[in-house]
């Protein structure tokens, strides 16, 4: 179960994009396309994150089992969606040179091997 845990933190981890780029989809300058892929991993993750939530209370007793998935269904969605997020940050990469230098963003590799898109400005809202 424990493995599981972490392989959704990390899926966690994957799915947040920093705030300049997030603005860049919701403000409608990214391509419909790249909007509509966004909304709907955006949607397939929190889908499996809570799943995963789920199906942790209930190997723990704190509820009732609601669901057959199992954890290797869930370990199996959770390696797709990462899988996805990668793909997504590299065609999200291409689309913002034109809005901004691309010397302002980078893909990054994350200590769990997951690629996600960074920015070079440092951000006020970080330390």
């Amino acid at each position: 179960m424990q493995r599981l845990l972490n392989a959704r933190h990390e899926l966690s981890e994957v799915a947040g994009l920093p705030r300049d780029v997030h603005s860049f989809i919701s403000s409608n300058s990214a391509p419909a396309d790249l909007r509509d892929r966004h909304n709907t991993l955006f949607r397939n993750t929190q889908t499996v994150l809570d799943a995963v939530d789920i199906h942790d209370r209930s190997v723990r007793g704190d509820i009732s089992a609601i669901s057959s998935t199992t954890s290797d269904q869930l370990m199996s969605s959770i390696q797709s969606l990462k899988s996805k997020w990668d793909g997504f940050r590299r065609e999200l990469q291409q689309a913002m040179p034109a809005r901004a230098s691309s010397e302002h963003y980078r893909i990054a590799e994350q200590p769990g091997g997951s690629m996600q898109l960074s920015s070079l400005t440092p951000s006020p809202y970080r330390n």
